[in-house]
Protein backbone atom coordinates (compact mmCIF):
# COMPACT_ATOMS: atom_id res chain seq x y z
CA UNK A 1 0.00 0.00 0.00
CA UNK A 2 1.27 3.47 -0.85
CA UNK A 3 -0.20 6.89 0.04
CA UNK A 4 0.90 10.13 -1.60
CA UNK A 5 0.44 13.70 -0.39
CA UNK A 6 -1.15 16.44 -2.49
CA UNK A 7 2.22 17.19 -4.09
CA UNK A 8 2.62 13.63 -5.27
CA UNK A 9 5.27 12.77 -2.66
CA UNK A 10 5.23 9.28 -1.15
CA UNK A 11 4.29 9.55 2.52
CA UNK A 12 3.07 6.09 3.56
CA UNK A 13 4.49 2.71 2.60
CA UNK A 14 3.67 -0.75 3.89
CA UNK A 15 5.53 -4.01 3.57
CA UNK A 16 4.19 -7.48 4.14
CA UNK A 17 6.37 -10.52 3.85
CA UNK A 18 5.57 -13.39 1.56
CA UNK A 19 3.84 -16.42 2.98
CA UNK A 20 6.25 -18.70 4.79
CA UNK A 21 4.36 -21.97 4.45
CA UNK A 22 1.36 -23.71 5.92
CA UNK A 23 2.69 -23.70 9.49
CA UNK A 24 2.58 -20.10 10.65
CA UNK A 25 3.28 -20.67 14.37
CA UNK A 26 5.75 -22.97 16.08
CA UNK A 27 5.47 -23.73 19.80
CA UNK A 28 8.61 -22.92 21.79
CA UNK A 29 9.84 -24.96 24.74
CA UNK A 30 12.62 -24.62 27.31
CA UNK A 31 11.56 -21.30 28.79
CA UNK A 32 10.71 -20.22 32.33
CA UNK A 33 6.97 -19.57 32.78
CA UNK A 34 7.51 -16.71 35.24
CA UNK A 35 8.85 -13.78 33.19
CA UNK A 36 12.14 -12.20 34.24
CA UNK A 37 10.41 -8.82 33.75
CA UNK A 38 7.37 -7.45 31.92
CA UNK A 39 9.42 -7.53 28.71
CA UNK A 40 11.78 -10.52 29.09
CA UNK A 41 11.51 -14.30 29.24
CA UNK A 42 14.26 -16.55 30.57
CA UNK A 43 15.20 -19.26 28.07
CA UNK A 44 16.46 -22.62 29.33
CA UNK A 45 18.52 -23.32 26.21
CA UNK A 46 20.38 -21.17 23.72
CA UNK A 47 17.89 -20.53 20.88
CA UNK A 48 19.62 -17.57 19.25
CA UNK A 49 20.04 -19.58 16.03
CA UNK A 50 16.32 -20.34 15.70
CA UNK A 51 14.58 -17.19 17.05
CA UNK A 52 15.43 -14.23 14.79
CA UNK A 53 15.14 -10.66 16.04
CA UNK A 54 12.06 -9.07 14.47
CA UNK A 55 10.00 -12.26 14.55
CA UNK A 56 6.38 -12.28 15.75
CA UNK A 57 5.44 -13.90 19.04
CA UNK A 58 2.23 -15.30 20.49
CA UNK A 59 1.97 -15.98 24.23
CA UNK A 60 -0.74 -17.05 26.64
CA UNK A 61 -1.07 -15.44 30.07
CA UNK A 62 -3.99 -16.20 32.37
CA UNK A 63 -5.82 -17.97 29.57
CA UNK A 64 -5.63 -14.96 27.22
CA UNK A 65 -3.57 -14.98 24.03
CA UNK A 66 -1.40 -11.91 23.44
CA UNK A 67 0.93 -10.84 20.63
CA UNK A 68 4.34 -9.23 20.44
CA UNK A 69 7.66 -9.41 18.64
CA UNK A 70 11.27 -10.31 19.39
CA UNK A 71 13.49 -7.27 19.87
CA UNK A 72 16.58 -9.05 21.24
CA UNK A 73 17.73 -12.53 22.21
CA UNK A 74 20.76 -13.88 24.05
CA UNK A 75 21.70 -17.39 25.09
CA UNK A 76 19.30 -17.19 28.04
CA UNK A 77 17.01 -14.17 27.61
CA UNK A 78 14.29 -13.27 25.10
CA UNK A 79 13.22 -9.60 24.96
CA UNK A 80 9.70 -8.79 23.83
CA UNK A 81 7.91 -5.69 22.50
CA UNK A 82 4.13 -5.75 22.56
CA UNK A 83 1.66 -6.86 25.17
CA UNK A 84 3.33 -6.78 28.60
CA UNK A 85 4.29 -10.06 30.29
CA UNK A 86 2.03 -9.52 33.27
CA UNK A 87 1.90 -13.08 34.58
CA UNK A 88 3.03 -16.66 34.03
CA UNK A 89 3.45 -17.55 30.36
CA UNK A 90 1.73 -20.90 29.84
CA UNK A 91 2.37 -21.08 26.08
CA UNK A 92 4.85 -19.37 23.79
CA UNK A 93 4.96 -19.58 19.98
CA UNK A 94 7.19 -18.12 17.29
CA UNK A 95 5.52 -16.95 14.09
CA UNK A 96 7.04 -17.15 10.64
CA UNK A 97 7.82 -13.99 8.67
CA UNK A 98 4.41 -13.95 6.98
CA UNK A 99 2.82 -13.04 10.33
CA UNK A 100 4.45 -9.62 10.69
CA UNK A 101 3.94 -6.39 8.77
CA UNK A 102 5.53 -2.96 8.91
CA UNK A 103 3.73 0.32 8.13
CA UNK A 104 5.85 3.46 7.79
CA UNK A 105 4.29 6.94 7.75
CA UNK A 106 6.37 9.96 6.70
CA UNK A 107 5.22 13.48 7.52
CA UNK A 108 7.40 16.08 5.82
CA UNK A 109 7.62 19.62 7.13
CA UNK A 110 6.60 21.13 10.48
CA UNK A 111 4.27 18.68 12.20
CA UNK A 112 3.95 19.79 15.86
CA UNK A 113 3.19 23.48 15.40
CA UNK A 114 -0.05 22.63 17.24
CA UNK A 115 -1.45 19.69 19.18
CA UNK A 116 -3.00 17.37 16.60
CA UNK A 117 -4.79 14.02 16.85
CA UNK A 118 -5.19 13.54 13.08
CA UNK A 119 -1.82 14.24 11.50
CA UNK A 120 -2.39 11.95 8.51
CA UNK A 121 -5.64 13.75 7.71
CA UNK A 122 -4.49 17.33 8.29
CA UNK A 123 -0.83 17.33 7.25
CA UNK A 124 -0.84 14.62 4.58
CA UNK A 125 -4.38 15.26 3.34
CA UNK A 126 -4.82 11.50 3.31
CA UNK A 127 -6.49 8.62 5.12
CA UNK A 128 -5.02 5.29 6.19
CA UNK A 129 -7.66 2.58 6.68
CA UNK A 130 -6.99 -1.08 7.47
CA UNK A 131 -8.48 -3.35 4.77
CA UNK A 132 -7.09 -6.67 5.93
CA UNK A 133 -8.26 -9.17 8.52
CA UNK A 134 -7.76 -8.52 12.21
CA UNK A 135 -4.19 -7.88 13.34
CA UNK A 136 -2.37 -6.46 16.36
CA UNK A 137 -0.19 -3.33 16.56
CA UNK A 138 2.57 -4.58 18.85
CA UNK A 139 5.09 -1.74 18.64
CA UNK A 140 5.81 1.60 17.06
CA UNK A 141 8.85 3.84 16.67
CA UNK A 142 9.12 7.58 16.03
CA UNK A 143 11.94 9.63 14.49
CA UNK A 144 12.17 13.36 13.86
CA UNK A 145 14.85 14.97 11.73
CA UNK A 146 14.63 18.02 14.01
CA UNK A 147 13.00 17.90 17.44
CA UNK A 148 11.39 20.79 19.32
CA UNK A 149 14.03 23.33 20.33
CA UNK A 150 12.34 23.97 23.68
CA UNK A 151 10.21 21.54 25.72
CA UNK A 152 10.15 18.20 23.92
CA UNK A 153 7.12 17.21 21.88
CA UNK A 154 5.48 13.76 21.79
CA UNK A 155 3.97 11.45 19.19
CA UNK A 156 1.73 8.42 19.35
CA UNK A 157 -0.36 6.10 17.20
CA UNK A 158 -4.15 5.95 17.25
CA UNK A 159 -5.95 2.75 16.30
CA UNK A 160 -9.63 3.39 15.60
CA UNK A 161 -9.30 6.74 17.43
CA UNK A 162 -7.84 5.09 20.57
CA UNK A 163 -4.29 5.74 21.75
CA UNK A 164 -1.99 2.74 21.37
CA UNK A 165 0.48 3.82 24.05
CA UNK A 166 -0.31 3.45 27.75
CA UNK A 167 1.61 6.69 28.43
CA UNK A 168 -0.39 9.84 27.75
CA UNK A 169 0.54 11.39 24.38
CA UNK A 170 3.01 8.58 23.65
CA UNK A 171 6.74 8.79 23.05
CA UNK A 172 8.83 11.85 23.90
CA UNK A 173 11.08 13.04 21.07
CA UNK A 174 14.11 14.42 22.87
CA UNK A 175 16.82 14.61 20.19
CA UNK A 176 17.30 15.11 16.47
CA UNK A 177 17.33 12.10 14.14
CA UNK A 178 16.95 9.57 16.95
CA UNK A 179 14.60 6.58 17.07
CA UNK A 180 12.32 6.23 20.10
CA UNK A 181 10.37 3.02 20.58
CA UNK A 182 7.66 1.41 22.65
CA UNK A 183 8.55 -1.74 24.57
CA UNK A 184 5.60 -3.15 26.51
CA UNK A 185 3.89 0.23 26.96
CA UNK A 186 1.17 -0.97 24.59
CA UNK A 187 -2.50 -0.66 25.55
CA UNK A 188 -3.81 -4.16 24.88
CA UNK A 189 -7.39 -2.91 24.97
CA UNK A 190 -6.54 -0.82 21.89
CA UNK A 191 -3.88 -2.78 19.98
CA UNK A 192 -6.17 -4.89 17.80
CA UNK A 193 -7.11 -3.43 14.42
CA UNK A 194 -10.06 -4.65 12.39
CA UNK A 195 -11.20 -4.13 8.80
CA UNK A 196 -12.33 -0.54 8.06
CA UNK A 197 -10.65 0.88 11.17
CA UNK A 198 -8.38 3.89 10.75
CA UNK A 199 -4.75 4.45 11.70
CA UNK A 200 -3.84 7.98 12.77
CA UNK A 201 -0.90 9.83 14.29
CA UNK A 202 -1.29 12.21 17.22
CA UNK A 203 1.32 14.74 18.32
CA UNK A 204 1.64 16.88 21.44
CA UNK A 205 3.17 20.28 20.82
CA UNK A 206 6.43 21.03 22.60
CA UNK A 207 7.51 24.41 23.87
CA UNK A 208 8.26 26.01 20.50
CA UNK A 209 6.44 23.87 17.95
CA UNK A 210 9.34 23.87 15.48
CA UNK A 211 9.96 20.12 15.11
CA UNK A 212 9.88 18.92 11.53
CA UNK A 213 10.08 15.82 9.33
CA UNK A 214 8.57 12.93 11.28
CA UNK A 215 8.70 9.19 10.60
CA UNK A 216 6.41 6.76 12.43
CA UNK A 217 6.98 3.02 11.98
CA UNK A 218 4.31 0.60 13.22
CA UNK A 219 4.71 -3.18 13.54
CA UNK A 220 1.62 -5.40 13.17
CA UNK A 221 1.29 -9.12 13.93
CA UNK A 222 -1.24 -11.24 12.05
CA UNK A 223 -2.73 -14.01 14.23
Amino acid sequence: MKVFDTNGKLCVTTWETAAGGATFWTALANFTATPASTSTITMGTDQTATIPVGSPLKYTIGGTVYYGMVTAITSNLLTVAGAPLGGSVTALSLGDISRIEQVDIVVNGYYEDAANTALISTDLNAALVWRKSKAYAVAYKVWSKVHDSSTHGKATVLINATELNTAAAGLTIAADATWYSTVVDIATAAYDINPAEAIEIAVKKGGTGDAHDLVVSIMFVHP
